[in-house]
């Protein structure tokens, strides 16, 4: 599990938007992706609220270290999967033409890149996100307004 601390801005439902300060943790988790930055350039994320956190509570969350994985093959491994194949595709196509392989296969190794990607833009909100977010499980410090 990979664990941090942060103060919850804001609630709606049972997700809350926590403000976080960067670690070393936030090199290694590969959720770049799902945080915005709050003035100050300080990341926040939206997370799942199972411990009925407050606004202002200090909390602590958690990710799991196995949705941290499968995130960044998801991220790197379909359009690089996609590249690779558009360049043996490539050259595969060139020698059977009996041409030079190397521009065909860039040509193509680029298009499978680009395909990569675009479809990873395309489904992002589809994906079941819920299962990549990361979690509130512990109030560390109860705002005194709440």
């Amino acid at each position: 599990m990979i664990e941090d601390t942060g103060t919850v801005l804001e609630i709606d439902g049972d997700r809350a938007s926590v403000i976080v300060e960067r670690s070393s943790n936030c090199l290694m988790c590969g959720f770049q992706e799902a945080e915005r930055l709050a003035p100050g350039g300080k990341p926040v994320f939206e997370t799942l609220n199972t411990a009925g956190a407050s606004i202002g509570d200090r909390v602590k969350i958690q990710v799991a270290a196995v949705a941290c994985v499968k995130a960044l093959i998801w991220v790197f491994g379909i359009p690089i999967l996609l590249l690779i194949a558009g360049t043996l595709l490539g050259g595969h196509i060139s020698r059977s033409l009996g041409k030079s392989s190397d521009a065909l296969s860039a040509l193509l190794g680029t298009g499978g890149l680009i395909i990569g990607m675009s479809v990873l833009f395309l489904f992002r909100k589809k994906l079941n996100k819920k299962k990549y977010m990361p979690v509130i499980v512990e109030v560390i410090k109860r705002n005194a307004a709440s």
